[in-house]
C-alpha cells in the first residue's frame, strides 16, 4: 500500500470514529499459523478482479445519468458530455447510455418518478 492511500484510509478510518493504530515497520511482528491460514482463506475468498479495460465510467457518472435521463436529457447530448469527461468515443457513450435506459436500475427510478 503506497504511503498517500495509507494516510487517506487512516483519514477516513478517523472521520467514521475508528480507533488507528499502528506500528513502528521496524518492529517484528509475529502471528501463528492458524492466523496466517485464516488470513488466506479470507483473500482467496474474495472475488477475482476484472479483466481488461479499466471501468471508465463511476457509479456517480451512472447515477448522474439516470437522474439527467428521467430530467429529460437527450441520450446524444448526455453522451457527447460523458464522452469528454471519461476519454471515450460518443458512440460508446450513446450505446452505453441506450442499455442503461432499458435496464432495470433505470426502469425502478422511471416508475417511482
Amino acid at each position: 500500500m503506497k504511503a498517500v492511500d495509507a494516510e487517506e484510509l487512516r483519514r477516513l478510518l478517523e472521520v467514521r470514529g475508528a480507533q488507528v493504530r499502528t506500528t513502528d515497520p521496524k518492529d517484528e511482528i509475529t502471528i501463528s499459523h492458524a492466523f496466517a491460514a485464516s488470513i488466506v482463506a479470507v483473500l482467496s475468498a474474495l472475488p477475482e478482479g476484472k479483466k481488461g479495460r479499466p471501468k471508465q465510467w463511476t457509479y456517480e457518472t451512472e447515477i448522474d445519468a439516470i437522474f439527467r435521463m428521467l430530467g429529460g436529457a437527450k441520450v446524444k447530448a448526455l453522451a457527447r458530455e460523458i464522452a469528454k469527461e471519461t476519454d471515450q468515443p460518443v458512440t460508446s457513450a450513446v450505446r452505453r447510455l441506450r442499455a442503461l435506459k432499458k435496464s432495470r436500475r433505470f426502469t425502478i427510478w422511471k416508475r417511482s418518478a
